[in-house]
């Protein structure tokens, strides 16, 4: 039940419970000897502020700590008591099940569903306060001798007349004495009743970090060597390097676990006043160390064990069997006020980390809100304007930050097809409405970035005109003058000047329209072309200025094409600069061989290599050092039913579908 303390008698298993509850129930805090007091305090006032409704404890819970419990569960009815495991006495039993209700109520105590249940015989004797009474206590020497270091260790080994006091045998100072005596060095130095009393304080520094007794014991030899030889005073530079040593705040719970216990060693050292030079600095420098890591642990321990969204959402559904939700303007999707997830767009992403036992409740009321507002913006979509829609690169279509519509090949290349994703509490006729919007706005946005091929397509021809303009339309303004030389051939003058004007150009190699050479609209044509070949590599255009590329081997003459780009020696030159090209060197030609000049150079970008290259590949043949040479046409006799010009593999056209087929047959 709520405000409990579950004890268990190990960190690994404290730690275990802890995130169970904190995954069942929100969190919970956590109490354990081994935590500093500032520690334990900030861990209670969590209990107590009801933040959390449970606490997860060693039996350290039992020791001085007034807490809120209304019922105690054991994890375990064994423990480990430093030399094996044994069943708990009943005393232990009752002094940590005695801090449910505490006078206050009636509190109970019980055991996890992991644990057995605890003896009938026991729980009588734990609800009516029978104990077996203690007949021994331990007990040691008080009166030590210190005029040696061997009389020192024999009075502490000295023995009481009386029966019912016990010696306590190999407690943790009197080994570290043995130790320090075998060294030869420490027991010269111990010549006199003041040093003996000196080397017995040293052996009393508690080893907080429990570190192995071979560790601690090099610990207290090295500050008994100082305390005996020279000014008699631990060096200011070795305790400092020390705690600095200590005073980082990163790592996880046992790292900081383990800074707070070695940090209150020196602690320990620092309130020895004739230790150190300035005992009152160390001592507020150790306390400084040792809050930020006490602090630094709480805040760690808080992290990892307690999720204040899921307590919160617990809590309210325990007390109404209800949750309200939100969702505000940015997208958050709020439960009980906590964060549970994100709408963006129309999808709503949940956060992973709200996975819990309220699920099925969260989502519920989750879906309540949700519904309703994925809906609206079902509707604002269906309104969106020109700006607020976006054709990625990735053939998705974007809204308010996050892809709405999948586009992929339609009845023609001028119209793709748009299917909307699919979203969760989207009903159909929204649906519907905003896929409807979505491919208008596609068909305005095609028209648009491509209206010279639009206008041109608007034009009434007849004759071969008509069917060199049907032919722009399917190459979408480019297509391979080889590929309609007849046509080109046959035009009228009139048909040649209304073409003129409606920007086509009859180029060497192309006849194409001459404002698609324009980098947005070539590149709304590489976007067409990636629709209709959806598992080819595509790259990217060259940035705005570059007219060639370097041509890659996954650049096919298609995509090229598609890209307004054609490959002459070895180079991509965009159509529109490769006619102009073509055009200077036809007019230098004319009067014989002729050098390379500089608007050559210029109109390319290249240097005299790469317009050698491509001057080769439009059959000119040159002569001289590169610097001075000069080109001369080759004519070329063709062989029979031979087509000199570049033959493209125009797939944007339904002629290279038609001969797809034909090859299959």
């Amino acid at each position: 039940p709520r405000r409990s303390a579950i004890v268990a008698f190990s960190a690994k298993d404290v730690y275990a419970l802890a995130e169970l509850v904190r995954r069942q129930r929100g969190g919970a805090a956590v109490i354990m000897g081994a935590l500093s007091p500032r520690t334990r305090n900030a861990q209670v006032a969590l209990y107590q502020a009801g933040e959390v409704d449970y606490l997860i404890a060693t039996d350290a819970i039992g020791m001085g700590l007034n807490m809120d419990v209304d019922h105690v569960a054991f994890a375990e009815l064994r423990k480990f008591d430093g030399v094996g495991y044994r069943d708990l006495y009943p005393a232990e039993l009752g002094q940590i099940a005695g801090r449910a209700g505490r006078h206050i109520n009636d509190g109970t105590f019980g055991t996890t569903g992991a644990t057995g249940p605890i003896d009938s015989e026991m729980v009588e004797l734990l609800e009516n306060h029978r104990f077996s009474r203690n007949r021994c206590l331990h007990w040691r020497n008080s009166d030590l001798k210190f005029h040696s270091a061997q009389a020192l260790l024999a009075s502490l080994e000295l023995t009481s007349p009386r029966k019912d006091l016990r010696l306590i045998r190999d407690s943790v100072d009197s080994l570290a004495l043995k130790a320090l005596m075998a060294d030869g060095v420490i027991l010269d130095a111990a010549h006199s009743p003041a040093m003996v009393r000196r080397l017995w304080d040293v052996c009393c520094i508690p080893d907080f970090a429990k570190t192995m007794p071979e560790a601690h014991h090099r610990l207290l030899n090295r500050i008994f060597r100082f305390l005996s030889n020279g000014a008699g005073k631990v060096p200011t530079d070795w305790i400092g390097r020390h705690i600095s040593r200590l005073s980082r705040t990163d790592g996880d719970i046992d790292t900081l676990a383990g800074r707070i216990a070695h940090v209150r060693t020196w602690t320990y050292v620092s309130n020895q006043p004739d230790w150190l030079d300035d005992a009152r600095h160390w001592q507020e420098q150790t306390r400084s160390v040792e809050d930020a890591l006490s602090d630094a642990l709480h805040a760690a321990l808080t992290q990892r064990f307690v999720d204040r969204r899921t307590a919160v959402l617990y809590r309210s559904l325990k007390e109404r069997g209800d949750l309200l939700a939100a969702v505000t303007g940015d997208g958050e999707v709020l439960v009980e006020g906590q964060y549970v997830g994100r709408l963006k767009g129309l999808k709503y992403q949940q956060d992973e980390s709200a996975d819990m036992s309220v699920g099925r409740a969260l989502r519920s009321a989750a879906n309540r809100v949700l519904a309703g507002e994925i809906r609206h913006r079902a509707q604002k979509l269906a309104a969106a304007g020109r700006d607020e829609v976006v054709w990625k690169d990735d053939n998705f279509l974007w809204w308010d930050g996050t892809a709405v519509a999948r586009l992929s090949r339609g009845s023609n290349l001028m119209e793709p097809q748009v299917t909307l994703l699919p979203f969760d509490h989207l009903d159909a006729p929204s649906r519907e409405r905003a896929r409807h919007h979505l491919q208008d706005w596609l068909r305005s946005h095609i028209e648009i970035n491509l209206s010279p091929l639009c206008k041109l397509s608007r034009a009434t021809f007849e004759g071969p005109a008509r069917g060199l303009a049907f032919q722009l339309r399917e190459g979408l303004g480019i297509v391979s003058r080889a590929q309609v030389a007849e046509l080109v051939c046959s035009l009228e003058s009139a048909d040649r000047g209304k073409l003129y004007r409606l920007g086509v150009r009859l180029g060497y190699q192309d006849v194409y329209l001459q404002a698609i050479m324009r980098p947005a609209r070539l590149e709304m044509r590489r976007r067409l072309w990636k629709l209709t070949h959806p598992k080819e590599k595509v790259f990217c255009l060259p940035e705005p200025g570059r007219v060639t590329m370097d041509v890659g081997a996954s650049m096919g003459d298609d995509l090229l094409t598609a890209c307004g780009y054609r490959v002459v020696g070895g180079k991509a030159v965009r159509v529109d600069i490769l006619d102009r090209l073509a055009r200077i060197a036809h007019g230098e030609g004319k009067l014989g061989p002729f050098l390379a000049n500089q608007e050559m150079l210029s109109l390319l970008g290249l240097d005299r290599v790469g317009l050698d290259l491509v001057l080769t590949g439009l059959g000119y043949k040159g002569s001289g050092k590169l610097d001075q040479r000069r080109y001369k046409y080759r004519h070329v006799r063709k062989k029979p039913g031979e087509n000199l010009h570049h033959q493209s593999d125009t797939s944007l056209t339904p002629f290279s579908g038609l001969r797809q087929l034909l090859e299959r047959k």
